[in-house]
């Protein structure tokens, strides 16, 4: 069981366990999915966004700074860490993270000056730096299935950039301060929130498909792909059914600013990151199983 999470702090990577980062290049907790019950704690190991290779060896992991942070899921260890500054270039605040399809190329960016970072994996390398004037703050990033475009979303647009040629496709406006960011399992739509709600964009031409009320500061699409869940900072869990693109359901949360969600394997749980713990939910009646307020598990900018 390999499920990812590409938004800050929840990763499954290792069946039974979630990793919980808190950012800057602080920690990484690894917990028991069951139970919520601490298993081990990564030092310095970032966990601002976290993403996992395609083969499961390796979380790769934003802190907020410089670095890029490799975890061994299997051990609960950093295995190293790397700045992927090239010469006259310097990163200063690293946060959207997603990887390849086939596991080859990391993709980076650096919100406080911003440019997208190429990086191959097999050694550590940046390839290629990318910016363009209309970037501002990027926040996070997802790829398509056939790795051809990435998503990002900033403090005003979600934008289509090509992986080759690197280049700009097109932006749409979104304003709003925009953070989440997902895409449909066969990568035809993308979801993002934004000052009217959440956006459900055509990935091919990014023509807004559907607004609904709402908020998406982190989101998820579930493993089985049939919703989208959704978070916005406050104690509210949006579930948006993936083929009609219509709310499902608002679910109050019992505690802390929700930051984080994934779903299990079978997408019958729903994990939650908040301000003061977890929350694991059965994703059928919305009833939460167990929670975890030990700490808070959130390390944000």
């Amino acid at each position: 069981m390999i499920i990812l999470f590409t938004t800050p702090l929840l990763s499954f990577a290792q069946p039974g366990k979630i990793f919980c980062g808190q950012g800057y290049s602080e920690g990484v907790y690894v917990y028991d999915a069951a139970t919520l019950d601490s298993i081990a704690y990564i030092d310095g190991a970032g966990g601002y966004r976290m993403v996992l290779s395609p083969d499961g060896s390796k979380i790769y992991s934003t802190g907020g700074d410089e670095n890029v942070f490799v975890i061994d899921p299997v051990n609960n260890a950093l295995l190293r860490m790397f700045d992927p500054s090239v010469p006259m270039q310097f990163t200063y605040e690293l946060e959207g993270i997603t990887i390849s399809p086939d596991g080859k190329y990391l993709y980076v960016f650096d919100e406080y000056d911003p440019a997208l970072f190429v990086i191959i994996t097999e050694n550590d390398s940046t390839v290629a730096v990318f910016t363009d004037d209309i970037f501002y703050e990027p926040e996070n990033c997802v790829i398509t299935p056939d790795g051809n475009y990435l998503f990002m979303v900033d403090n005003n647009y979600v934008h289509k950039i090509s992986t080759t040629p690197l280049a700009l496709v097109a932006s749409f406006p979104i304003s709003g301060d925009a953070h989440g960011v997902a895409i449909s399992k066969d990568g035809s739509k993308v979801y993002t929130e934004g000052s009217a709600g959440l956006y459900v964009f055509d990935a091919s031409t990014l023509d807004t498909i559907k607004t609904v009320p709402g908020d998406g500061y982190f989101m998820e699409i579930s493993a089985n792909g049939t919703r989208l869940y959704a978070v916005d900072e406050s104690k509210t869990l949006y579930v948006l059914d993936a083929a009609a693109d219509t709310i499902l359901a608002e679910i109050t949360l019992s505690q802390g600013e929700a930051r984080g969600v994934t779903t299990n394997a079978n997408s019958d749980v729903i994990f939650i990151a908040t301000s003061s713990g977890m929350i694991r939910m059965d994703a059928g009646t919305f009833t939460e199983t167990a929670t975890n307020t030990t700490r808070s598990v959130c390390g944000f900018l």
